[in-house]
């Protein structure tokens, strides 16, 4: 068998007759389907045993700098895809493909960007006695860093202004601040609310962020609040550690170990020197903030895991904010700080589930989606016109990468996702003069595929939105696409039934049904019988938000977290309290 690193590799590489695997993406559609093999396409979530395989080692490689700023410690995230990505070659070769001993690989690679793909199929034909042969080929393109894995550009005039903001911050602070310091660190949309609380209350709110955020600055300059950003010149700083464990790490027997080295290398020479510029300047900035507390998103990237474990060695209090809905566990668990804010007992179930403790889960809503939960119910959608052609949103999410697979469970690749959007499009074609408003994922820029699928319906009554937000377009639709994303349940607030569109081969990451949502469709019969639903079943409006993803309270989401922030001990004692007894119940 020849084996590819990716299609670019294949050109006057093999005959009609020959049996080849991609270790990355698929193959052409017209491709003989038993003699071209893919990863991609094979490895679904009948193998969804890898989503928990790769946090599992990726917790022992990092036991001894858990709870510590270590290179590990902070890429967590990063090795938990790089895993997943190794395992599904794993178990290609030892649950589908099963090599025999005496077999011979033929194995072509790009030099220096496959190192890691090299060591493992090399391991795997030691183990089982087969002969492999590895062509090093030269990189054909520079390869692209996976997305969020790099800051965006930090620009002569932000640092320009970053630094104005430093020489005039105190200026107009205010001077009766009684109830502490509040650190902040996360997009805006989910802790501004919280950041408008916190100086009602007469707390000081200040934000942390990689760069200077010229828009949080005009928000919040003029009522004393001050930002800190680790975007200043290097200086000489203590190179972190690596952070390296003891434990064998192995999977199927399989020793992993040499699998990492050339991965750890390339993160080494990549990130070690701005991380550990970042973690020295997420330390001053404590020193000089000197918070009572510290409030994130999230608490699985870079700059957020440093300063949720810089605050553990100063006896700060951290609390994670949900910043969306739990479809996978590596963005929300293992929670790093001490507490995470829940929307609801849905979303605290499901973190349960994944490990983390009761006693750290506080229910308080979500900030982002106060204004909607709390709107009057009259203001919800009103059902479709017997006689008025349909009118849809679907909601793309973001196109996945074939360099870094995403969940198992998922099964969300390039093939999949593109051949769920081309049946959802087929099915809405099926309804007599049907608009349809597409709206993209904002962080999707080149709208290729959006535009290539269009082209082969060259009837539906479709357009693609360049812009503006959910809430400009949920109203007047009967029925909303969704894939699987925050979106989806958001469009339920406004009283729309929701489909959650999911890819061939994937399992539900959520059950739609708790969060709000008619139900999953991965073919046209599903699809076409739950907008049929929408379509002409009442009952299948939604009123509002189902209560449990999203606590219905008086009181707003940030007053609740605020509360939780501001807490006395004896507060936070009674509240670990109720938890334990609601555990017990």
């Amino acid at each position: 068998m020849q084996i590819f690193a990716r299609h670019d590799l294949v050109t006057g590489r093999l005959d009609e007759s020959d049996a080849a695997l991609l270790l990355e993406g698929s193959w052409p559609d017209d491709a003989d389907a038993e003699l071209r093999q893919s990863l991609d396409d094979a490895v679904d979530a009948r193998f969804r045993w890898i989503d928990s395989e790769a946090p599992h080692i990726a917790a022992k490689l990092g036991a001894t700098s858990a709870s510590q700023a270590s290179l590990l410690s902070l890429n967590a995230t990063r090795l938990r895809y790089q895993l997943v990505k190794w395992l599904r070659v794993v178990a290609w070769f030892e649950k589908i493909a099963r090599l025999r001993g005496g077999a011979s690989l033929r194995v072509i690679l790009e030099r220096h960007r496959d190192r890691d793909y090299g060591q493992l199929l090399q391991a795997l034909a030691d183990k089982h006695g087969c002969h492999v042969i590895i062509r090093w080929e030269q990189a054909s393109a520079a390869l692209d860093p996976p997305r969020g894995e790099t800051p965006p550009p930090n620009e002569w005039w932000r640092r320009l202004l970053s630094r104005l903001h430093r020489a005039t911050a105190g200026r107009f602070a205010p001077r009766d601040v009684h109830k502490g310091r509040v650190l902040l660190c996360g997009n805006p949309r989910h802790l501004d609310p919280v950041c408008g609380e916190l100086l009602r209350r007469g707390a000081r709110p200040t934000w942390l962020y990689e760069r200077f955020a010229i828009n949080s600055w005009l928000r919040w300059r003029w009522r004393g609040v001050g930002q800190y950003v680790c975007d200043r010149e290097p200086t000489a700083v203590e190179p972190l550690p690596l952070g390296w464990g003891d434990e064998p790490i192995e999977s199927c027997g399989l020793d992993l170990r040499p699998v990492l080295e050339p991965w750890w290398e390339q993160l080494s020479a990549s990130s070690a020197q701005r991380q550990s510029q970042l973690v020295a300047q997420v330390e001053r900035s404590l020193d000089h903030v000197q918070p009572s507390a510290v409030v994130v998103d999230q608490d699985a990237t870079p700059l957020n895991r440093a300063l949720v474990l810089a605050t553990k060695s100063r006896g700060i209090r951290s609390t994670v904010v949900q910043h969306g809905v739990p479809f996978v566990s590596f963005g929300f668990a293992p929670v790093e700080a001490d507490t995470i804010c829940a929307w609801g007992e849905t979303s605290r179930q499901q973190f349960v589930d994944w490990g983390v403790s009761r006693e750290r889960i506080v229910v308080t809503g979500s900030p982002a989606h106060d204004a909607d939960r709390l709107k009057p119910r009259e203001l919800t959608a009103a059902p479709r016109p017997e006689h008025r052609p349909p009118r849809f949103l679907l909601l793309g999410t973001m196109p996945p990468q074939d360099t870094r697979p995403d969940v198992i469970a998922y099964h969300c690749t390039s093939r999949s996702y593109e051949q769920m959007l081309r049946m959802a499009l087929g099915v809405l074609s099926q309804y007599d003069e049907a608009t349809v408003l597409i709206k993209p994922h904002p962080r999707d820029a080149t709208r290729r595929l959006w535009h290539r699928l269009l082209h082969d319906f060259p009837a539906l009554d479709a357009l693609l939105l360049e812009r503006g937000t959910l809430e400009q377009y949920v109203g007047g639709a009967d029925c909303v696409l969704a894939c699987a994303s925050s979106s989806g349940v958001e469009a339920t607030l406004h009283g729309v039934p929701v489909v959650q569109l999911m890819p061939s081969g994937s399992r539900d990451l959520i059950e739609a049904a708790e969060w709000g949502m008619l139900g999953s469709a991965r073919s046209a019969e599903q699809l076409r019988s739950l907008i049929d639903r929408a379509l002409y079943d009442p009952a299948a409006r939604p009123d509002g938000l189902n209560p449990s993803v999203i606590g219905e309270s008086p009181t707003s989401s940030a007053a609740q977290i605020v509360d939780h922030l501001l807490a006395g001990p004896s507060s936070r004692v009674a509240e670990m309290v109720e938890n334990v007894v609601h555990a017990a119940i």
